[in-house]
């Protein structure tokens, strides 16, 4: 009997892009049933504007995720140091089942090495970077909002 290989990358990546689309749609419905526009909504409920901010940081870990995963599948490659990091951002932003998630994704890569060239290595950096510090800026701004 062989074991089943389950496709983390893409339970992940289904994740991400289906907790922040049912975020949108959320909100989009509770403006129009207040007669509002999505941007008065998001104007009269700070909250609801950190949770789009929230929910746009899902989605470019998604985009990151996809990119950097067509050109390195390794633990010691970019998809395992990005994991790694964004394990920790997870956590930050209290997604547990999201870390959970990127835990069980980054174990199931393989332990070969990788050559990126410097192009990809600079994106994977930037977009890890610019991620970091929008979760420390969510992270900020919950924190002054309680």
């Amino acid at each position: 009997m062989t074991k089943r290989k389950w496709a983390f990358p893409l339970i992940l990546l289904s994740y991400w892009l289906l907790i922040a689309g049912a975020y949108y749609l959320y909100l989009s419905l509770t403006a129009f049933n207040h007669g509002m526009t999505f941007a008065q909504y998001l104007n009269s409920q700070p909250l609801a504007a950190l949770g789009v901010l929230l929910s746009s940081l899902l989605l470019l870990q998604g985009a990151c995720l996809y990119f950097i995963q067509r050109f390195s599948m390794s633990k010691k490659g970019l998809l395992g140091q990005y994991l790694f990091l964004i394990f920790f951002q997870q956590l930050l932003t209290a997604n547990v089942i999201g870390a959970g998630l990127v835990f069980f994704t980054r174990r199931s890569l393989s332990s070969q090495e990788e050559n990126a060239t410097w192009g990809e290595k600079s994106f994977a950096y930037g977009a890890l970077a610019f991620i970091l510090l929008l979760s420390l800026l969510f992270f900020l701004l919950v924190r002054s909002a309680i």
